[in-house]
C-alpha cells in the first residue's frame, strides 16, 4: 500500500466532484432544501405543541455526515463504472485498499463541506447553532460517518458485482434508514416491532443521544458507547464484504461492469 498513490487518487477524485452543477446540488440545494422545509415544519410543530424544534434542526445537519460519507463511497465507485475507467484503474498498481481508503479520505472532507454549511443555514435561517450540542458534535459526527461509510460499502459491493442494474441503490440505501433512525422522532413513536428493528442500528442511538442532551443536558455516553460497537461490527463487515465481492467480480472479469 502506497500513501503517493492514495493521494493521487484522492486528488483526482476531487477534481472530479467539484466539475459542474452537479456537485452545488449535492452539497448546497439538497441539504437546504431539508433545512427550509423541515425547519418552517418544526417551528410550526413547536408552536403547535410547545415541544423544542432545536432537536429536528440539529438532527437534520448531523444526518448529513451519514449521508454524505455514504454518497461518497457508492457514488465515487459508480462514477468509475459510468465513465468506463474501472478496468483502467484497476490494471495500475493502484489497489483495492488503496482507493477504499483514498474514498474515505474524500469522503471526510465532502462530509464536513456539508455539515458546515447545513450548519451555518440553520444558524442563518433559524439561530439555531450546531455547537449547542457541544463537545459531542465531535463523537456524533464520527459515529454518524462511520455509519455512513458502511452503508456506501455495502452498496458499493452490488454495484462492484452486479453494475449499473444496481445503481438505484446508490440513492435509494441513503435515504432508506431514516425512518428506522430517530432523525425526526422519538424511537418510541415507532411501532414494537419497528423499534427492534431501530436499536440494530448505531444511527438511532446518536440521534436518541442528540434527543436526551438537548431535554435533560445529561450527556448520553451509554448511547455513544453502543453506536461504536455496533460501527465497529457493521463497518468492518462492510469492508470484509466488499473486498470479497471485488474479488469475485474480478473472477469474472471487471470489463462486464462497463459494458451494462
Amino acid at each position: 500500500m502506497k500513501l503517493y498513490r492514495i493521494q493521487a487518487l484522492a486528488l483526482r477524485t476531487l477534481k472530479l466532484t467539484f466539475r459542474g452543477l452537479d456537485p452545488l446540488v449535492d452539497f448546497f440545494y439538497w441539504p437546504l432544501f431539508d433545512i427550509v422545509v423541515w425547519g418552517f415544519t418544526s417551528r410550526w410543530i413547536q408552536a403547535q405543541t410547545h415541544t423544542s424544534s432545536f432537536v429536528i434542526l440539529l438532527a437534520l445537519v448531523l444526518w448529513q455526515a451519514a449521508y454524505r460519507s455514504n454518497l461518497d463511497i457508492s457514488f465515487n465507485l459508480l462514477s468509475e463504472i459510468w465513465s468506463r475507467n474501472i478496468v483502467n484503474l484497476f490494471s495500475t498498481p493502484l489497489t483495492i485498499g488503496e482507493w477504499m481508503i483514498a474514498s474515505m479520505a474524500v469522503g471526510v472532507l465532502n462530509t464536513l463541506i456539508s455539515v458546515s454549511f447545513g450548519a451555518l443555514a440553520i444558524w442563518f435561517l433559524y439561530g439555531v447553532s450546531l455547537f449547542k450540542v457541544g463537545w459531542l458534535l465531535l463523537p456524533f459526527f464520527v459515529s454518524l460517518m462511520l455509519s455512513g461509510w458502511t452503508i456506501g460499502f455495502f452498496t458499493a459491493s452490488s454495484l462492484v458485482y452486479w453494475g449499473q442494474s444496481v445503481q438505484k441503490l446508490v440513492w435509494v440505501m441513503g435515504w432508506f434508514f431514516v425512518p428506522f433512525s430517530a432523525v425526526y422522532y422519538p424511537i418510541g413513536s415507532l411501532p414494537h416491532g419497528v423499534q427492534l428493528v431501530a436499536y440494530c442500528l448505531p444511527m438511532t442511538y446518536i440521534f436518541e443521544g442528540l434527543r436526551s442532551y438537548m431535554q435533560t443536558g445529561t450527556v448520553p455516553l451509554n448511547y455513544i458507547l453502543i453506536s461504536y460497537v455496533l460501527n465497529g461490527v457493521y463497518l468492518t463487515s462492510a469492508l470484509v464484504w466488499f473486498r470479497y465481492m471485488f474479488n469475485q467480480s474480478r473472477v469474472k472479469g471487471l470489463a462486464r461492469l462497463e459494458n451494462d
